[in-house]
């Protein structure tokens, strides 16, 4: 299959600081079908970030 680079979606997640500790959901779903007009295969991704604040 040729899978397409470029993609158009939306990221809604949400960050949860305690302190300077910072947990991150986030959701990827994308609009376009990553293989054309061979199938509708599109991308998702679920995110889980830690970051730390100095």
């Amino acid at each position: 299959m040729n899978y397409k680079r470029f993609d158009i979606g939306i990221n809604p997640g949400i960050t949860l600081w305690i302190g300077k500790l910072g947990v991150d959901f986030t959701y990827q779903k994308g609009f376009l079908s990553m293989a054309g007009d061979q199938g509708k295969v599109y991308a998702q991704n679920l995110l889980l970030r830690l970051a730390y604040r100095f």
